[in-house]
C-alpha cells in the first residue's frame, strides 16, 4: 500500500472500522498542537483468530518508537504492544502539557531521553493498560520558583492511560536540587499519583547543609484553580552550623560551629514561592555543641546599661560619682558583642512572615545562647530583623538573675 496523510484526529469521529491491510503502509499523521508523526504498518503472521497482527514503527522531531498491534478489524478491540521508544523531554513534555492544558506540567522545563515500554487492551480503538517510563541523568526546572533537579533517575510506571493514575508508590532519585537558596544532594522521593489529579508525597530525603533533610508527607493538589500550593514540614538533623551561616551573615553572625537538629514549617506556591513559615534549632543529640560568634559592634549589649554603678544615695552629691563602682557584668557583655567571648547555642528560631517582596523578604531571628566559659552572664537572648543592617536590630535583652558582687 502508498503512502498518504491522514486527517486530524482530533475531531471526533464515529467508530469506524478498520480496512484490512495486507503488506506495508506508510504515512504522516497531523495532530494540532503537536509535529507531525511519521508512520509505517507491516503485516505480520500468526494473529489470533478475527484478528490482524501490525508491526508498527512512529518517527517525529524527539520520537522514536516501535510496538506491535493486534486488531479486530470490525471492532478495533484487541492489544498493543510498545516494545521500544524514546522521548526527547525537552521537546515533547511542552507539548504534552499545552495540548492536555495541563497547567502545572507548563512550568516545568526538562532535559534528558525519556525510554517508555508498556502493553495493554484496545477498546474501540483506544489503548489501555500499563506504560513504564524510564529516565536516566535528566534535568528538571520549575519556572516559578526556579527550584531545579539534576541528576534526576526514575522508572515510573503508569496504570492506566485511559484516565492517567499511579496508583503504586514510585521512587526518583536525583544527584543535587537547589531550592530556596539552599542546595540538596543525593535525594530520594517516593510519591503516588493516585486519581491524576492529586500528588501524594509519601517521603522524600536528602543531604543538606552537612546533615540530613527528611520531608513529612503530604498531598498536592495539581488541579487547583489558584495554582500549585502546599504546607511542607521538615525535620533536619546533624546540620553543620558553619554551612548555615552565610544564611545568617546579616544577623551579625560572624562564625559558627557545631552541629544542629530542628523542624521547619513552610508554606510554599507556585505563585510566591516559600513563604510563611518558622523554623526551630537546636544543639544536635549526637555531635558538638553548637558554637558562635557575633560580629563585632560596640554597644549591642552594653549600651542597655551603664559602665559603673553608683554605691551612694542621690544626696551625697559628687561624692557619689567619684565612689562609683564598676558594673561587674560591663566587661562580659562588651566581650560578647565585639566577638570576643563564644556563645553556646540553646535555641535558635527563624520565622518568615507572609506575604512581601520576593526581593525584600524580611526573616526574623530569636536566639538565646550563653557564654562559654560561663560568666556572669549566664545568657543572651534577641531578635535580629534579617533583611536590613545590624543597625535593624528590634530587641535585646538578658536575663534579670545576674549575680553582683557587694560592694
Amino acid at each position: 500500500m502508498g503512502a498518504g496523510r491522514a486527517a486530524d484526529s482530533s475531531s471526533p469521529t464515529a467508530l469506524w472500522p478498520w480496512p484490512a491491510l495486507s503488506g506495508d503502509a506508510a504515512g504522516t499523521l497531523t495532530i494540532t498542537g503537536l509535529p507531525d508523526v511519521h508512520w509505517r504498518v507491516t503485516t505480520a503472521v500468526p494473529a489470533t483468530a478475527g484478528r490482524q497482527r501490525l508491526l508498527v514503527v512512529v518517527e517525529a522531531d524527539g520520537l522514536k518508537l516501535s510496538g506491535e498491534l493486534e486488531l479486530d478489524p470490525a471492532t478495533r478491540d484487541g492489544a498493543w504492544q510498545l516494545t521500544e521508544a524514546t522521548v526527547d523531554t525537552a521537546i515533547w513534555l511542552p507539548l504534552i502539557a499545552e495540548k492536555f492544558s495541563l497547567a502545572w506540567l507548563k512550568e516545568i522545563s526538562a532535559t534528558g531521553t525519556a525510554r517508555l515500554l508498556g502493553e495493554g487492551p484496545l477498546r474501540e480503538g483506544e489503548p489501555d493498560g500499563t506504560l513504564t517510563i524510564a529516565l536516566r541523568d535528566a534535568t528538571l526546572t520549575h519556572a516559578s520558583s526556579g527550584g531545579t533537579f539534576e541528576g534526576v533517575t526514575a522508572a515510573l510506571r503508569l496504570d492506566g492511560l485511559r484516565m492517567l493514575r499511579v496508583s503504586a508508590e514510585q521512587a526518583v532519585t536525583f544527584r543535587t536540587a537547589r531550592a530556596g537558596g539552599i542546595t540538596f544532594a543525593n535525594g530520594r522521593v517516593v510519591f503516588s499519583l493516585p486519581d491524576g489529579k492529586t500528588l501524594r508525597l509519601a517521603s522524600a530525603e536528602a543531604e543538606t547543609l552537612g546533615g540530613r533533610a527528611t520531608l513529612e508527607p503530604f498531598d498536592l493538589v495539581l488541579s487547583a484553580p489558584e495554582g500549585l500550593a502546599v504546607d511542607l514540614r521538615a525535620r533536619f538533623a546533624g546540620i553543620d552550623f558553619s554551612q548555615v551561616l552565610p544564611l545568617l551573615t546579616k544577623a551579625g553572625i560572624s562564625g559558627a560551629q557545631g552541629r544542629l537538629d530542628g523542624r521547619m514549617a513552610l508554606h510554599w506556591s507556585a505563585r510566591t514561592g516559600l513563604d510563611n513559615g518558622e523554623a526551630d534549632f537546636a544543639t544536635a543529640d549526637a555531635g558538638p555543641s553548637a558554637i558562635i560568634r557575633l560580629s563585632p559592634l560596640p554597644g549591642l549589649l552594653t549600651g542597655h546599661m551603664p559602665e559603673k554603678i553608683a554605691v551612694l544615695p542621690l544626696w551625697s552629691g559628687p561624692l557619689r560619682r567619684w565612689t562609683a563602682a564598676r558594673n561587674p557584668v560591663f566587661a562580659p557583655l562588651q566581650d560578647i558583642e565585639l566577638g570576643r567571648t563564644s556563645l553556646a547555642v540553646e535555641s535558635l528560631r527563624l520565622e518568615l512572615p507572609p506575604g512581601g517582596d520576593a526581593g525584600a523578604r524580611t526573616l526574623l531571628l530569636r536566639l538565646a545562647a550563653r557564654p562559654t566559659p560561663a560568666s556572669l552572664v549566664p545568657r543572651v537572648t534577641f531578635d535580629v530583623k534579617v533583611d536590613g543592617p545590624l543597625q535593624e536590630l528590634l530587641r535585646l535583652g538578658r536575663e534579670n538573675n545576674l549575680t553582683l558582687p557587694e560592694p
